[in-house]
């Protein structure tokens, strides 16, 4: 069979664009990540509802930095100097590499941006990472005073095995809203409430 020069050349520079794009390719980490317990300390709200978000399957094409080799994008690495994805953000909060809250949400930002420049602002995987970004942003929102006053009322009236796992979560969560057996309502962040309101709505 004849050799074709032009497919042969199209085929070695395919190939060489491979080998670039994986000397370029950030390791990528094994496993899952395991949810730390207790949370690390002053990230506590948005590491527990981010790691929400990455066992979240509607979230799936976030949750581990994109293996661009497999997913047959090699250029994804020369179009994307900042690779972020939710499993970067936990292990980043996990081992202690961002020095505030902030600089997590940030890093978190980072993966619509990403989506925008490498699919562009209307792909349906860029709308989705989108609303991955608005739902943390929500849930780790403070309540409002409504939700606050909602969460009160509920609680007045909690038995003490209740309370003990209303204290349970918050520790978990915020653990700086808990001194002794008090609650100070006005740290809990939105997701939370939210979560302590329904439990005691469905007295479970």
């Amino acid at each position: 069979m004849a050799i074709q020069p032009e497919k042969a050349i199209h085929d070695c520079d395919d190939l060489l664009r491979i080998i670039a794009a994986a000397a370029r390719h950030p390791p990528l980490p094994a496993g899952k990540h395991v949810l730390r317990t207790p949370a690390p300390q002053g990230f506590e709200a948005l590491y527990i509802r981010l790691f929400d978000i990455y066992s979240d399957p509607a979230y799936a094409d976030f949750s581990e930095p994109v293996n661009a080799i497999a997913l047959g994008v090699p250029q994804y690495y020369s179009v994307i100097d900042q690779p972020a994805s939710v499993r970067y953000v936990l292990d980043g909060i996990a081992e202690g590499k961002f020095a505030r809250e902030e600089d997590a949400k940030r890093a978190v930002t980072q993966i619509h941006l990403n989506c925008i420049k490498f699919n562009g602002p209307d792909h349906a995987v860029s709308k989705v990472a989108h609303s991955l970004v608005q739902r943390l942003q929500d849930e780790v929102r403070p309540a409002s005073e409504q939700d606050v006053v909602r969460f009160e009322q509920l609680a007045s009236g909690a038995d003490e095995p209740m309370i003990q796992r209303l204290l349970h979560c918050i520790k978990a969560e915020a653990p700086r809203s808990v001194h002794g057996e008090e609650i100070l309502t006005d740290q809990l962040h939105h997701g939370l409430i939210l979560r302590l309101t329904d439990m005691l709505e469905r007295g479970s």
